[in-house]
């Protein structure tokens, strides 16, 4: 009896070996105890009761207890227990004191299995033989790959980079060839090589990298095979995921679709000529200029090419370009150093001539032509060459100022002669050689050879070569004042004479001569064409345009190229990176190697590393482990996915449409369309809608031609209404949990208890039953992004439904071009000519809007921001999985060689983040040996 009452006075404390519950030896209960726990159930308040008492003891217990306990009894409403749910569950924090009453029933210790691991050796390690001993290793990652690298599989010291990627660069891959290997510059990233479609994406990607031509090598044998710097179809490299690269279903990959593959996105809207100069290239024989500003159109290029053959297929005089260009793809000018009008220019731009004007002295009659009437005085023949121009100035402070600014002495100036007399300003500026006279005084007595046309004067007959090289504008000013008065010769010194050196511009000087057209402002001088033609000077308004056109031309076919380079459409590009088989849902989920949960066991003398569980989804081990689930308190918990946000609960009905392939609540809260492409989205439709002002001029070309009798009307550009946009629902298209309808009534059914339990919508970690459902992370992962991939999708659907139009429209502008040449060369009226200018003019701005503000640079915005986003989703899974491998490495341990949890990173996981985020750490926070 003795023995018995002193265990019952025995207290059975909470430790971790009686805290499982177990089926096997259970306790008798203690009658004391019985009545003990009715009374504390009758009389909660009860300070007896609560501290385990049914008496009071004796004074002299109670002396003695005061006395070693130092401390009176506290009443039970401070320790007051903790509330239980509906179904029995405590609630209760980690994070603050809470108390709870349960009963004890064990009388042997049953701890869990990571417990029980610390203290037996339950798979008898200890007494096996080495050579039987499995170690399960940490998977150290492979060491970053070589990035950085320009590689070309040809010898490009020998040929100019510009001509071979414009002669046999991707663009030319056939949809139908099979085999091919197009020219092609290839940029080596983390180990892969990614094909660089066009010259002017190369020498972005070359100047944001601080680096130029000289940067690019020719690749050896073993850098060919290593990298497959081939496109010809056969792939080789498995680092790129080629699973949909059959986009035709014929079950072979062409060079195309595996050039498609392997592209960088085309970043020519960021090409200028400043970008070209700062990448070092400079043309290479036969070249003098850059062929890339000199492409002819094919329907201009002459089909025999500069070998041509008669009807009877003799052959005929070659062209004079015959050995530098046999298939006549380039304007005669790529091979000219320099054309006499550019010489001209060179010479007289910003200079001052006149015609019909006496000298070597002046003569007062021959200047006012022996009348007194002013209309037809030699002063109206002072010209001035602006943007390769001639103005008539007439203004005598604009004299001044071009006197002074050219350092002419007008000190002898007499005033009350103005422009006349041998003291006015033009005879000072002639005599100060500030005035190139052209064809002195020497025609028709008394009369202005200039305005006469009957005179017999190599001015009026077109032969004086400098007079009629430009046009004469006379009184067709934009401005509304005749001639080049002093605010307009103020704003020529200012804006477009470069500082009084015209063709000094160091980004154009290695491609153009002095005198080329390229060095004038664009818009300035299209004006000034504009006038030449309100002017009708329509002979030298033919040589402008001539000049202008191969331009412009060039400018259709690098738009061509530019186009041929594009995604097939976007739409899949986001599907590929966001949709089910994104990256995304392969860091969590593994589809290489598994996650493994592994701890440090420590003998006498023999250290080992063990696998305690491994699983290809991360979240299965956690749920499996009560180590790792215990390594984080609730506040942690929250944090490994509030702080770096890859994830958002999902409601039960939400995960209940898309489980069954709805799009579910995509207009709800979450999945509403915020992200970035719904901007670009709409930048794509008003940029695609504007362009469609560009195309009018065509009609009034073609009405020109039909007016003059012309047998070569212009094709009309054919897509002259807005293009209807329609989107796809991003949710639906990118959904990655989406399965058969009868599995999706047992998987809801098997979630639907706990899932009426989640929040919507926020940043919090549900239980760990929750993650460990395959789907349901999936959906977790996609709510995240869900608004960002409907912006996406929206954007591209917008993008992909601009494509055929501008195909349709280039398509327009290259059969156009080979009329146009024809077109010049046969119009006689100034109302022909103002046509073609305006559909050449308007040409340009089609093919320069798509790049500044339309499909192409919009479509590399939409591309990039993708691509960032997808880095950024992997940045956020990567720094949370770290977090969680951190807490579960040095959580319960004060010194790092106590640290012997570990868990270890996937093979798959590792590849993933090491292609998209480089520079990752994988083999921190594991137990070592």
């Amino acid at each position: 009896m003795a023995s018995e009452k002193n265990r019952s006075d025995i207290k059975v404390t909470n430790n971790r070996f009686t805290a499982a519950s177990s089926k096997e030896e259970s306790v008798t209960p203690d009658l004391n105890d019985m009545l003990l726990n009715i009374m504390k159930d009758e009389y909660p308040d009860d300070v007896l009761y609560s501290n385990d008492q049914l008496r009071p003891a004796s004074p002299d217990r109670q002396a003695r207890e005061s006395f070693v306990e130092g401390k009176d009894k506290v009443s039970p409403l401070k320790y007051r227990s903790a509330k239980r749910n509906g179904k029995n569950v405590l609630d209760i924090s980690t994070e603050t004191d809470t108390f709870a009453k349960y009963d004890l029933l064990k009388s042997y210790p049953t701890a869990d299995e990571d417990i029980i691991d610390d203290l037996i050796d339950e798979e008898w390690e200890y007494f096996e033989d080495d050579e039987e001993e499995l170690i399960a290793e940490a998977i150290i990652p492979e060491p970053l790959k070589i990035s950085g690298l320009f590689l070309v599989n040809n010898d490009i010291d020998l040929r100019d980079v510009h001509d071979a990627y414009i002669d046999a660069g991707p663009h030319t891959l056939d949809e139908d060839a099979a085999e091919a290997n197009p020219f092609c510059v290839f940029y080596i990233d983390n180990g892969v090589a990614y094909a660089i479609p066009t010259y002017k994406t190369l020498e972005v990607m070359l100047v944001e990298r601080g680096l130029s031509y000289s940067a690019i090598t020719e690749a050896t044998a073993e850098e060919i095979k290593e990298y497959d710097l081939l496109l010809d179809g056969n792939v080789t490299d498995n680092e790129i995921d080629y699973e949909d690269l059959d986009e035709d279903d014929d079950g072979d990959i062409s060079a195309l679709e595996e050039f498609r593959a392997r592209s960088m996105s085309t970043r020519d809207s960021d090409w200028t000529p400043q970008i070209r100069f700062r990448s070092g290239y400079r043309p290479k024989a036969p070249f003098l200029r850059d062929p890339g500003d000199y492409i002819k159109p094919e329907n201009m290029r002459s089909i025999d090419g500069r070998s041509p053959v008669d009807e009877d297929g003799n052959a005929l005089p070659p062209d004079s370009y015959v050995k530098e260009d046999p298939n006549d793809r380039y304007f005669d000018q790529v091979f000219q150093k320099q054309t006499y009008r550019e010489r001209l220019r060179e010479i007289h731009e910003g200079r001052m001539i006149i015609a019909d004007w006496p000298t070597p002295e002046y003569v007062s009659r021959e200047v006012s032509m022996g009348t007194s009437i002013a209309s037809d005085d030699a002063v109206l023949n002072l010209r001035m060459m602006i943007n390769g121009h001639w103005k008539r100035v007439t203004d005598g402070r604009t004299m001044k100022l071009y006197a002074y600014v050219n350092e002419v002495d007008l000190s002898n100036f007499e005033p009350g002669q103005g422009r006349y007399g041998t003291n006015g300003y033009i005879q000072l500026l002639i005599d100060g050689g500030g005035v190139t006279v052209v064809q002195p005084s020497r025609g028709t007595p008394f009369t202005n050879d200039v305005q006469n046309p009957d005179s017999k004067s190599d001015m009026v007959r077109k032969a004086e070569p400098l007079w009629n090289a430009f046009p004469h504008i006379l009184e067709a000013d934009d401005d509304g004042r005749a001639g080049l008065d002093f605010p307009e010769y103020q704003e020529y010194l200012d804006n477009f004479s470069n500082g009084g050196d015209p063709f000094g511009i160091e980004y154009l000087q290695p491609y153009e001569p002095p005198g080329s057209i390229k060095y004038y402002p664009e818009q300035q001088y299209a004006d000034l064409v504009q006038q030449a033609i309100d002017q009708e000077q329509i002979d030298v308004v033919k040589e402008q345009i001539y000049e202008l056109w191969p331009g412009v031309a060039s400018l259709i076919a690098n738009t061509r190229t530019q186009f041929d380079a594009l995604p097939p459409d976007y739409g899949s590009y986001v599907v590929k990176m966001l949709g089910e088989k994104s990256p995304l849902y392969k860091v969590m989920i593994s589809k290489d190697g598994k996650w493994k949960y592994i701890k440090k066991k420590t003998w006498p003398g023999k250290d080992k590393i063990k696998t305690k569980y491994q699983n290809e989804r991360l979240f299965k081990v956690c749920s499996k482990r009560v180590g790792i689930k215990t390594s984080l308190n609730e506040s942690q918990e929250r944090k490994l996915v509030e702080k770096y946000k890859w994830m958002q609960t999902v409601a039960r009905d939400k995960f209940a449409a898309w489980a069954s392939g709805g799009a579910g609540a995509a207009s709800g809260a979450g999945v509403v369309a915020t992200g970035a492409g719904v901007t670009l989205q709409a930048s794509i439709v008003a940029a695609t809608t504007t362009t469609l002002t560009f195309v009018q001029p065509a009609a009034s070309v073609i009405a020109a031609a039909a007016q003059s009798g012309m047998a070569y009307a212009l094709v009309p550009i054919t897509t002259t209404t807005a293009p209807t946009f329609g989107a796809t629902l991003g949710a639906l298209v990118t959904n990655p949990i989406t399965i058969g309808a009868a599995a999706a009534v047992g998987i809801f059914f098997a979630i639907d208890a706990l899932a009426g339990e989640v929040p919507a919508d926020q940043y919090d970690l549900p239980p760990w039953r929750f993650m460990d459902d395959n789907y349901y992370i999936k959906a977790c992962i996609l709510n995240e992004i869900d608004g960002h991939v409907e912006g996406f999708k929206l954007a591209a659907d917008a993008a992909d439904t601009a494509i055929p139009w501008v195909n349709n429209a280039i398509s327009d502008l290259e059969s156009n071009a080979g009329n146009i040449d024809k077109l010049i060369l046969e119009s006689t009226s100034v109302e022909e000519f103002e046509a073609i200018l305006e559909y050449i003019l308007s040409a340009k701005a089609l093919c320069e809007e798509l790049n500044d503000n339309g499909l192409y640079a919009l479509g590399a915005e939409l591309k990039a921001e993708i691509d960032a986003y997808v880095v950024k989703q992997l940045k956020n899974q990567y720094n949370a999985i770290q977090y969680l491998r951190k807490r579960v490495y040095k959580t319960g341990n004060i010194f790092k060689k106590k640290r012997k949890y570990g868990i270890v990173w996937p093979k798959g996981p590792q590849r993933i983040l090491n292609q998209y985020v480089p520079g990752c750490t994988f083999d921190n926070y594991i137990p070592r040996l």
